[in-house]
């Protein structure tokens, strides 16, 4: 049995990590999932062929590879 303020925690904190990624992929990603995902792995291949341009151009990308190489945590705003 899973204690309640243990459950609690851990949702709280994978909501925060959620919370904390970059927006457009975080967004582009539900979108993916809605539903129950793509309803077969050439949709899938489609879908990631229509979003992966998107997040490869944003701002938020480069902080993130700045923050990484920077050991830091990064700061997404979204663009």
């Amino acid at each position: 049995m899973i204690e309640s303020a243990s459950f609690d925690d851990d949702v709280l904190a994978i909501a925060a990590d959620i919370a904390a990624t970059a927006p457009i992929a975080t967004k582009l990603t539900k979108i993916a999932l809605a539903d129950g995902g793509h309803a077969d792995f050439e949709s899938a291949l489609q879908w990631e062929a229509l979003a992966q341009p998107m997040t490869l151009a944003t701002a938020d990308l480069r902080e993130g590879i700045a923050a990484s190489r920077e050991k830091r945590s990064p700061v997404f705003d979204g663009n």
